[in-house]
């Protein structure tokens, strides 16, 4: 069914807390918000964890959004995880499509928004 809300796991990979808020506010009661720092967080955290989506900031941590989201598209296992990337630059879109994102965003978030975009990747 279209309005069944999601399930699983979201995983949100950002230093920002202002992110992680905006998620977790809008967050449907079955979705479970998972979030790490960086991409060293999120790759540990995806040894055990298969999320419905990722959302990541392209300029987070040491690692990088962009390397985090490149991994994941030429990972079998984590291939078909839809990774929605957070930008703070227009200029940055081109980055993103590079990385194999499936939605990009700009900050600051809009949890209507957030949550209308989240919404649609993970029915697709």
């Amino acid at each position: 069914m279209a309005d069944e809300l999601p399930t699983g796991t979201l995983l949100v990979v950002s230093q920002d807390p202002d992110v992680e808020e905006e998620v977790r506010f809008g967050a449907p009661d079955g979705l479970e918000v998972v979030s790490v720092n960086d991409a060293d967080g999120a790759n540990e955290a995806l040894l055990t964890l298969t999320p419905r989506a990722v959302i990541v900031d392209l300029r987070t941590g040491h690692a990088g959004g962009f390397g985090l989201a490149k991994d994941m598209s030429q990972t079998v296992r984590l291939a078909r995880i839809p990774v929605i990337v957070l930008l703070e630059r227009e200029q940055d879109r081109w980055l993103a499509a590079q990385a194999g994102a499936a939605l990009v965003l700009r900050k600051p978030l809009n949890s209507n928004e957030l949550w209308v975009a989240v919404s649609s990747v993970l029915a697709a």
